[in-house]
């Protein structure tokens, strides 16, 4: 199989590199079999990219300053949101304290615990 170079990819999976292009001549007439079988060589050309990286570390000295001031924007909202979840999660009843809650169970909790708590206000408040 030859080894074809790798070229970046544009929006919707398009490549500038048009000579390996499935859709170089889209409308021409239809191929024969055999020029089919052929054609499908670009289909394992990726196969072989290796990544010298870490995927876990970014480089942020490349990042633009409005990038990295958007993503410690939203690094920050993330902590906040965790930390409301947290101060909620420590108002609920003590049968929830030893379990692990995920948001949309702490939600549902603090739910039902508003109702037993305003149920409770109406029967002990006389009307």
């Amino acid at each position: 199989m030859d080894r074809v170079p790798y070229a970046h990819p544009l929006t919707f999976g398009l490549s500038l590199n048009h000579q390996y292009s499935p859709f170089k001549d889209a409308l021409k007439n239809p191929q024969s079999y055999q020029e089919q079988v052929d054609s499908q060589r670009y289909f394992g050309c990726f196969s072989y990219l290796s990544y010298h990286g870490n995927f876990n570390v970014h480089n942020y000295s490349l990042e633009p300053a409005f990038i990295h001031k958007r993503n410690e924007r939203e690094r920050q909202r993330v902590r906040c949101v965790n930390e409301g979840y947290a101060r909620l999660r420590e108002h609920l009843p003590q049968e929830f304290e030893d379990k692990r809650l995920s948001k949309v169970e702490t939600l549902r909790a603090a739910i039902n615990y508003i109702k037993h708590l305003q149920n409770l206000l109406e029967v002990s408040l006389p009307q």
